[in-house]
């Protein structure tokens, strides 16, 4: 089911706002049995949840549910969380609670809102059905911790090896664009027969000290240009592309994509809509049309195990855990198996990567630091016979 942006006429005259259908001529016959005049109707554009706005959401449901737990009413948690909240909040705390009152579900005021992801709706679904409204709020702020977390540990990973590639660098070029011209003077009036490696630095310092406003434009123009390239719409879908290629990411989606439908399932949800929905934590637009795919041909009548063997998604374990779980019918209890399992296997694997990693890094670092002493006191220990050119 799609979202749609529409204007209309209404008893109060031109409107606008977002509907939920499966196609525009649904849309238009939903807003026409609503009293409203279609005038334009177009797709809703997704718009990019920032990590800030993800925090935010996280703060909010784990206080909606200690709220709904203390047994308070659903008017007053929308007073409360709109009174510790932000401007944001307040709008949108002030929306789902008159949507409320006009005779919406929850869920679906959360879905016309258009701020919260297709899965949160789905939980919020069943908390609702269930009567277990603040639970769900439980695990979708879990959920969402969870996902912050990775992007803070994947950072940490690749911020270490940047920065210590990154000062490695910088010595290079402090040392040939300042201290070795500092010495070729000196090398010059002593007649020191310098080695090839000084020669080369000393040529590559001399290239630099020319040209280094336009090598330093350029740098930034190149930032600039890979920074606007992967923010933008083809960049993501080349992203989304290329990291599904990589198994072991698609290891990690399967994990999340394991946990989510195991709770959906356990809740009651129908598989081919549970597999769709679920799909939202994996985090990759490009696994979750896999995933539309799959919860098609489920819904075919295909069998989910095979299917999911023939995806890009059938690792054996999980493959072999969700058709025992379909036979004993015990299918979220082994779901939730497979995603422990490749949270662990994910978890060694990163700590082998780290392991490895330091030390090579360091003896990169300290080979480019090497290479480049030597390179300046060689001359310097020749001149005072202290060491003898070969």
């Amino acid at each position: 089911m799609g979202h749609y942006a529409y204007k209309a006429y209404g008893k109060q005259g031109m409107c606008k706002g977002k509907i939920s259908a499966a196609s525009r001529a649904e849309a238009a016959e939903c807003l026409r049995r609503q009293g409203f005049l279609p005038v334009h109707i177009e797709e809703a554009r997704k718009v990019p949840r920032k990590n800030g706005r993800r925090r935010e959401q996280i703060l909010l449901f784990q206080e909606w549910s200690a709220l709904l737990s203390a047994g308070l009413p659903m008017d007053e948690v929308f007073h409360l969380l709109a009174r510790h909240g932000g401007k944001r909040r307040k709008v949108m705390c002030r929306f789902l609670e008159e949507s409320v009152l006009s005779g919406l579900t929850l869920s679906e005021a959360m879905e016309e809102e258009g701020s919260f992801s297709p899965l949160a709706v789905a939980l919020i679904h069943t908390g609702e059905e269930s009567g277990r409204l603040a639970d769900e709020l439980d695990v979708l702020a879990s959920w969402l911790q969870r996902q912050e977390e990775e992007r803070r540990k994947w950072k940490e990973i690749v911020s270490y090896p940047l920065i210590v590639l990154l000062a490695a660098l910088c010595f290079l070029v402090v040392a040939v664009a300042y201290i070795l011209p500092s010495f070729a003077a000196l090398f010059s009036s002593l007649s020191i027969p310098l080695p090839p490696s000084t020669r080369y630095l000393l040529a590559l310092g001399t290239w630099v000290g020319a040209h280094w406003p336009v090598l330093a434009g350029g740098a930034v123009a190149l930032v600039f240009l890979l920074t606007c390239i992967w923010r933008s719409e083809k960049g993501r879908l080349w992203k989304g592309k290329h990291f599904f290629s990589l198994s072991f990411l698609r290891k990690v989606y399967t994990a999340r994509w394991c946990h989510a439908l195991s709770h959906l399932v356990q809740g009651g949800m129908p598989l081919p809509l549970a597999i769709r929905l679920s799909a939202a934590v994996m985090g990759s637009d490009a696994a979750e049309r896999k995933m539309e795919h799959l919860a098609k041909e489920v819904e075919n009548g295909e069998s989910f195990a095979e299917r999911l063997d023939a995806s890009p998604f059938g690792f054996p374990v999980v493959v072999q855990m969700v058709s025992t779980g379909m036979e004993s019918g015990q299918l979220p209890e082994f779901l939730e198996r497979s995603g422990s399992f490749l949270d662990r296997e994910r978890q060694e694997r990163v700590r082998r990567m780290q392991a490895m990693a330091s030390p090579v890094l360091l003896l990169l670092s300290g080979g480019v630091t090497a290479f480049t002493v030597l390179s300046v006191l060689s001359p310097l220990l020749a001149a005072g016979g202290l060491y003898r050119l070969a």
